[in-house]
């Protein structure tokens, strides 16, 4: 049950959850047929991941200085950060707390990188929907066969995929929807009027 109703699945539809929390990160996805969630959820592992085998990882995220795209995440991120690999990146921690000081939709909200430089909050957002989305597409591409099926899986396209996004409930609407606006530029769906995506 999801914010919204029942959501009613088509065959083979693939269901992706991104808890993207204050400390830790998680991704796990799983196939639906005939309705029905298959019987195995798979949590997705980060290669070069340390933590807990790579499932759970840190909410930390370096991302181009210039262009705001994700270089690396969690644990690699602090990594290269460390090793100073990248000068112009810019690397945040526990940067979606700031998402509950939001009060409005259309607020501008910078919040400042470990060198104090400063970067919006919506672009900070947008590029770790990308890392871990994408991470998530690598990944069925790489299973190759569904392990509920038996089937070869295609690589899908992001807004073929329901996503599932989780949400602190208490935190104001304003909140939600610049997120909703993060996973648009991120590209996991394609409109704000999507049914593809739910927050929970």
């Amino acid at each position: 049950r999801v914010h919204g109703g029942i959501r009613t699945f088509s065959m083979n539809n693939l269901v992706v959850s991104i808890d993207l929390g204050t400390s830790k990160s998680a991704v796990a996805s799983n196939q639906v047929f005939s309705n029905q969630l298959g019987s195995s959820i798979d949590v997705i592992v980060f290669p070069g991941h340390r933590e807990q085998a790579g499932r759970k990882m840190d909410t930390a995220i370096l991302i181009d200085g210039a262009t705001h795209s994700p270089i690396s995440f969690g644990y690699n991120a602090k990594q290269d950060f460390l090793n100073d690999l990248n000068e112009n990146a810019m690397y945040f921690e526990r940067f979606k707390m700031n998402l509950a000081k939001l009060r409005r939709s259309d607020e501008a909200l910078a919040i400042t990188d470990a060198k104090g430089r400063q970067c919006e909050l919506i672009d900070v957002l947008t590029a770790a929907f990308q890392y871990l989305s994408d991470a998530v597409v690598r990944q069925i591409d790489v299973w190759g066969v569904d392990r509920n099926s038996g089937q070869t899986r295609e690589r899908p396209s992001k807004t073929a995929i329901f996503w599932v996004i989780t949400y602190p409930v208490v935190w104001p609407p304003a909140a939600q929807i610049v997120m909703l606006k993060a996973c648009i530029r991120a590209g996991l769906i394609d409109s704000d009027v999507s049914q593809n995506i739910r927050f929970i």
